[in-house]
């Protein structure tokens, strides 16, 4: 709708403007050449060629507007009343040549048949071709309104479609937003329940975790005098450890002293049997003597 709403105002109406142009330039253009023309008749030369002069003038506006109208038409617009301007423009400038023509060379009849039945009718047809280009533009114009229009109804229904599927939707998501209000609601006082129970946890955890760190603090003590008995023992054991070793040693001295005893006895035990066998000797010995 807005492509042709542009085309409508920036081309349409430039083209019927500038339509309306050529129309009133022909309308000038016959003027002046029927002034020239009778000014020629009565023998006021300076009137016309004045009025030839002034004559130019249009002449140019028409071909001017013939060539932006030109660029403003579409390629499909050939055969159109523009291009039927366009030939009567062409043929109005032929025409106006051979009028000059003759009334440069004093042919006053010459020119006066010129001017009616070329130049006049050539101009009245650019005039009338005008007229209908204005009216074409016209019919754009109003379809291009009628366009709009309809374009607008159709978009006026479907903002309102929108609007009421809009409506429709806010309403679905207000009572969607409202259910889960309530949820959150009931979902906080549960939690907030929660919460609380938590928190009573966290205080009997934290009760138990100073009874806790209480015991671990007694037994770390315990710990520290169990480690001092720990190397007390440790210290007694190595004593009684030196000892053993000193007793082993003196067990070992006294099995040695022991061993040489015993040697020392059986040596003994020996030398008595030796002198008990010398004694029983001895014994016979002084028997035999006293027996003699």
């Amino acid at each position: 709708m807005n492509a042709e709403l542009d085309r409508a105002a920036k081309v349409t109406a430039r083209k019927q403007y500038l339509a309306g142009g050529v129309n009133a330039a022909a309308s000038e253009m016959a003027s002046l050449e029927r002034a020239s023309v009778l000014a020629a008749v009565v023998g006021d030369k300076a009137a016309s060629d004045g009025y030839q002069t002034q004559f130019r003038e249009p002449q140019n506006r028409i071909q001017n507007a013939l060539a932006e109208l030109r660029q403003l038409s579409r390629k499909s617009e050939s055969g159109s009343a523009l291009e039927r301007v366009e030939q009567q423009a062409g043929l109005v400038i032929q025409a106006q040549e051979e009028l000059r023509q003759a009334m440069a060379n004093q042919q006053l009849d010459s020119a006066l048949n010129i001017f009616g039945q070329k130049l006049q009718p050539r101009l009245a047809g650019i005039a009338r071709e005008a007229s209908s280009l204005v009216d074409e533009q016209n019919r754009e114009l109003a379809a291009a309104t009628e366009a709009s229009a309809g374009t607008a109804a159709r978009t006026r229904n479907i903002t309102i479609g929108l609007a009421a599927l809009a409506l429709v939707a806010a309403l679905f998501i207000f009572w969607m937003v409202r259910g889960a209000n309530v949820g959150l609601q009931h979902l906080a006082a549960r939690l907030s329940g929660s919460a609380e129970r938590v928190a009573s946890a966290a205080g009997q955890v934290s009760g138990a975790s100073c009874s806790l760190a209480q015991g671990a603090s007694e037994q770390a003590a315990s710990l520290e005098e169990t480690s001092a008995s720990t190397e007390e023992i440790s210290s007694i054991t190595r004593k009684n450890a030196d000892n053993a070793l000193q007793v082993a040693g003196l067990m070992q001295q006294t099995e040695a002293g022991a061993g040489e005893v015993n040697q020392t006895l059986d040596r003994m035990v020996e030398k008595m049997k030796e002198i008990d066998g010398s004694s029983n000797k001895i014994a016979r010995i002084i028997k035999m003597k006293l027996a003699f």
